[in-house]
């Protein structure tokens, strides 16, 4: 599928969430990239969805670093664990 930059909303949309990357506001690319990705993957543009993806993902490690744990993850919830609690399960966890 095939997006004509003048004519189509999907690509202003993914141009747009470009342009908000390069000034280095994440946040809202973040937000475009989404919603270019939910119109791709509709039309079925899997190339474009991939790579509406792929910037998605820069955007999240930009905004998040390399160590946090992704949002709503299981295995994500002892890192906001109080000392304290860590200390009580310590022998729990021997």
């Amino acid at each position: 599928v095939l997006y004509p930059a003048a004519e189509s909303i999907e690509a202003q949309c993914r141009l747009l969430a470009d342009l908000a990357f390069l000034v280095r506001d994440y946040d809202l690319a973040l937000g475009l990239y989404k919603m270019a990705r939910d119109d791709f993957k509709h039309d079925g543009a899997h190339g474009h969805c991939a790579a509406a993806y792929e910037m998605m993902a820069l955007c999240l490690f930009l905004l998040h670093g390399p160590g946090a744990p992704p949002r709503g993850a299981a295995g994500g919830q002892g890192h906001h664990m109080g000392a304290a609690q860590a200390a009580a399960m310590a022998p729990a966890l021997s």
